[in-house]
Formats: C-alpha cells, structure tokens, sequence
C-alpha cells in the first residue's frame, strides 16, 4: 500500500487520517504525527527524506508533451499566432542553456496589479540581479509592453538577461515552460503560477504526476525583494513529498487538517 502511495503520489487526506492511523495501528506498527524540515529530517526518527528526481527520459518525455499538448495543441491559435509561434519555435532552436528562467509578469505583479510601473519592473530588475550575482544565466519571459519600463529597470534588465516577448493578448505561460524543459533537468523556474491549466492539458495521469514533480522540484516562489537583488523565495524542499521508506521507517504525507492553511503537508512517521 505505501509503494502504491508513492507510485501515485498520494497523500492521506485530512478526513481519512484517523481511520487511516488506526488501521496502521491494528497492524501492530507504531505511528506517530511528525513534521520534517527544510533541510528533509523528520523531527521524530532523525531520518533524512529522499529527493526522487526524474530519470533523464521521463524528463524527455514530460518536454516532448509540453510542446505537443501545451504549446501545439488543437487551440494553438487560440493563445499564439502562426508568426509568433514560428518566431518561437526559431529561438528555440537556437537557444543555449539557461540557470534560471523567469515569469516576468508574474513577478511583476506579485506586489499587486495596481503597483506602478517603477515598482513593477523594479521586482523584476531586483530578481534577476539576485541570480546575476551568483553567475547565473537568465532568461526572462514576458510581453511587448514591458519595453515601455522605466529605463533604469529595464535597461539593466536587457543588459544582464536574455528576453522573449510574446504579443500583449498572447498566453506566454506555455512558452515559459517549454523554454524552462528545454535548458534542462537543473534549470530553476521563478513564477508563482503552479500551472493547474497546463497540467489537465497533459491529460495521462501518469504524466500529471511526472509534471507535478518537476515543477515542485525547480519553481522558487518570490516572497520579498529589494534594490539591488536582495530576494527571498520560498525554494523547493532538499526532499520529495511522496511517501517513502527511510531506514526501519515509513513516512506518509498528509494533508493538513487546517482550514486556514493551504499547501501544508504533515507527516506519519511508521515503524513495524
């Protein structure tokens, strides 16, 4: 049942939890609630979660979807035109590999859709000198209007980061994730947007979970940022949320039981 679990990447939901305990404890196992941390140690075992990456042919064939179902699709034309499209496809084609790439928008917005522009671009200039100043290469993705930034954040914005601009009525969502899958298993993606959408285009269930822990794996969220590329992100975890054996322990994610908390996970530490 466990490796049912983390075949699926199930978590025990918060109205099932306590039967579920019980019945664990009819099998004469010990159950405890734990939490693990950051850095992927469970509070009460000690035990060091394990990351599960994706081998280099699921993260193949994850890419190879995104451009056929996401991006192609039946309703290409719906969220694109034939010449961006074919515009896109050429930079493509012919683009290196990047450290990070960046929903510009999305972090654009993060302060609130009615910040003005020099707050809006000055979030951007701030994230991308954040990873400029490790080294990193960027590309940010974003739409025409961005040129009409403040000169100041936009300028430094060229000058350091590679750009796409999609049309002003254009998804860019799709192409931000293709540009992400084709830099790379290791390329970070900054956005807050955690593409439900695209998801239930992919459809097989199979590659829904393959998707889900991709991004969970590479998305670093924007929490704060300041002038000059001083950012906190909330960063993936150094371990996998799916249930697994560590050692003489299983553990078991669960839902919170909060309603005032979203995206919380919890844990069952078990012991036969």
């Amino acid at each position: 049942m466990f490796t049912f679990m983390q075949d699926k990447c199930l978590k025990i939901e918060s109205n099932q939890i306590e039967e579920f305990v019980e019945s664990l404890k009819s099998l004469k196992t010990i159950v405890r609630s734990s939490v693990v941390t950051q850095r992927g140690v469970c509070k009460f075992c000690n035990s060091k979660l394990l990351q599960f990456d994706l081998t280099q042919s699921e993260f193949d064939e994850i890419k190879q979807k995104i451009i056929d179902n996401v991006i192609i699709g039946k309703d290409v034309y719906a969220r694109t035109t034939a010449e961006e499209l074919s515009k896109f496809k050429s930079f493509v084609s012919n683009m290196p590999s990047f450290d990070v790439v960046i929903d510009g928008l999305n972090v654009a917005y993060s302060a609130g859709l009615k910040q003005p522009p020099q707050v809006t671009s000055g979030l951007v200039q701030s994230v991308v000198a954040h990873f400029v100043s490790q080294g990193k290469k960027v590309l940010l993705l974003g739409r025409n209007h961005m040129n009409k930034w403040p000169r100041n954040n936009w300028g430094y914005i060229k000058e350091n980061a590679t750009i796409f601009l999609t049309e002003d009525l254009s998804q860019d969502d799709p192409y931000l994730l293709y540009c992400a899958l084709s830099s790379g298993k290791d390329t970070v993606i900054v956005t807050k947007d955690l593409m439900r959408g695209h998801k239930f285009l992919l459809k097989d269930v199979r590659l829904k979970i393959l998707f889900d822990r991709w991004l969970s794996q590479r998305q670093y969220q924007l929490v704060f940022a300041k002038e000059g590329g001083n950012c906190i992100f909330k960063k993936p975890p150094n371990y996998t949320h799916l249930a697994q054996r560590n050692g003489h322990f299983w553990h078991i994610p669960c839902k919170s039981e909060s309603r005032f908390i979203t995206n919380k996970t919890y844990w069952l530490c078990v012991q036969k």
